[in-house]
């Protein structure tokens, strides 16, 4: 929002908030939320630390950052050729995420730890954007800044990607700073840099990951709603021009253009499972989800009521405009992310933005609600952050559980040492050992490869070409994740393949990763009986 509408206390109501002093309970809970967002930081911290440092892959990590090997033996991993060309690595993600991966790991060390710190990096960034607009959002006020910045922490959609090496916090960054750059420019007469910086966020945002076109939509949206007609028009064109500028440079790391690959159209066969995705999702983040509508009706209400009552230029809070458009952006960035999740495959991070969108409408209602009900609000923002906590707890548990898993890795990377020859291929979707051990990984995301048609990838040469190296046993290994639902034991051993068996036993409830060998390649000591 721009200077001329940001919330800001009235004289009446600064008078009126320094003549009485907040009671005890008040102050009680005011302390209790201190101690929670304190908490909340503490333990994200160590999540972030504890992901960073661990040397093992964790998801699909692996995948994204051995996209890198491509690069350097100069493959197009979006191209047919590319995809069909040993190593047989797909990019499926926008180019700047990877241009990103490339420059960071040959500037500061190519390994997957690097690229790790680049997007514990991107988040930080990401939060102190999102701290900014809540800033403006409260009107500078800093005790409900950092509450609502911790509310957006608090929905693990978003902190689960912390470190991660994924495009969604890059792209959502992007588009942070290009929408705090709107708020700025809709409120003064001529902005051409800004504009222009902004329109480069967007592309950058564009093609890093394709669904964030629409926040270029909700900016224009924003300057409609103000008759900033003009600054609608400049957008348009100075963003035509930063993604022709964007596409070039591009073009120069990669030969091929295919980078915005086509997203399915939700059909009826897709409809059950995403309803059921999005059931899910609402069970794990159930807290959350639990206290935001019981924000949002209190806000609605007092909203109303300060619109009826005389006198309600002393209200204080976001101009009504800026309150709709931030609740059509909570609603537009919840459908869009509710009709992403009918995709073959996909995942929580399509809810990055709706948890921002939401985080940012309860800040905007929240000083309506709190000169009406403070000791309600009080307790619903407690609320809120315990689920918070409750979520880093069970991140930080499943990092935990993570270095729990170092000795059996450990093991396993001895086992394939031992036991392949070192020229020939691994399979290997979300575990590095191979390459810690200097074998070669072939084939690095399933869902490209084997879970064939997901992400709009109808291409049946893709599946074709994994299924002939299964058939002919190429591979010497095959690491999977015991809960695979492809990769079946009786799959693997009808494909020659047997489990190789270990002294120290595979710790539950992580990504560390069963090895099966190849039968003419395992010794009789590690064969599954």
């Amino acid at each position: 929002m721009s200077d001329l509408t940001m919330a800001s206390h009235s004289a009446a109501d600064t008078a009126r908030d320094s003549a009485a002093p907040p009671a005890p309970l008040a102050k009680a809970l005011r302390g209790i939320l201190v101690a929670s967002m304190i908490l909340h930081a503490i333990l994200l911290t160590c999540m972030i630390s504890m992901r960073v440092a661990f040397p093992y892959g964790q998801s699909l990590d692996v995948s994204q950052y051995q996209i890198n090997r491509s690069l350097d033996m100069g493959i197009d991993p979006y191209s047919m050729e590319g995809r069909l060309t040993p190593p047989y690595y797909a990019a499926g993600y926008g180019p700047v995420f990877y241009m990103s991966n490339y420059a960071f790991a040959k500037l500061f060390g190519d390994s997957i730890r690097t690229v790790r710190l680049l997007h514990g990096l991107i988040a930080l960034a990401l939060i102190a954007g999102v701290a900014r607009m809540l800033s403006m959002v409260t009107g500078r006020n800093r005790f409900q800044t950092a509450v609502f910045t911790s509310v957006f922490l608090g929905f693990h959609s978003t902190t689960y990607m912390f470190c991660r090496i994924r495009p969604d916090l890059l792209a959502l960054m992007f588009a942070v700073y290009a929408m705090l750059i709107a708020w700025k420019a809709v409120g003064k007469p001529r902005s051409e840099p800004m504009l222009a910086f902004m329109a480069s966020l967007l592309a950058l945002a564009l093609f890093t990951k394709q669904t964030y076109a629409m926040t270029g939509v909700f900016i224009l949206v924003y300057f409609a709603a103000y008759r900033r007609f003009d600054l609608c028009i400049r957008t348009i064109a100075y963003s035509i021009l930063a993604a022709a500028m964007v596409w070039i440079a591009c073009s120069m790391a990669f030969r091929h253009t295919n980078w915005i690959y086509p997203l399915l159209i939700p059909t009826a066969g897709h409809v059950e499972s995403g309803v059921k995705y999005a059931i899910a999702n609402m069970k794990s983040h159930f807290i959350w989800t639990g206290t935001t509508p019981a924000f949002l009706l209190m806000g609605v209400l007092a909203t109303a009521a300060s619109v009826r009552r005389s006198g309600a230029s002393s209200d204080t809070g976001p101009c009504g405009k800026d309150i709709l458009f931030f609740a059509f952006w909570f609603f537009a960035s919840g459908l869009i992310a509710f009709l992403l999740s009918f995709m073959t495959a996909s995942s929580v991070h399509y809810l990055a933005e709706f948890g921002l969108a939401t985080a940012v409408l309860l800040a905007s209602l929240y000083r309506k609600i709190e000169v009406r009900n403070s000791i309600v609000v009080s307790v619903l923002l407690q609320i809120t952050l315990l689920g918070a906590i409750v979520g880093d707890i069970r991140l930080v548990r499943g990092e935990w559980f993570s270095y729990k898993s170092i000795p059996y890795q450990e093991e396993v990377a001895e086992i394939l040492t031992l036991n392949t020859p070192e020229a020939e291929p691994v399979c290997s979707f979300f575990s590095n050992i191979p390459t810690l051990t200097g074998r070669e990984i072939h084939f690095l995301d399933n869902s490209y490869y084997v879970h064939y048609g997901s992400y709009g990838f109808n291409i049946p040469e893709l599946y074709g070409v994994f299924d002939s190296y299964m058939n002919d046993r190429k591979f010497s290994a095959i690491l999977i994740h015991p809960e695979d639902t492809f990769f079946s034991p009786e799959y693997l051993e009808s494909h020659g393949y047997r489990r190789a068996k270990t002294r120290i036993p595979r710790t539950n409830r992580t990504m560390a990763p069963d090895l099966y060998l190849r039968d003419s390649a395992a010794p009789a000591a590690h064969e599954a009986p």
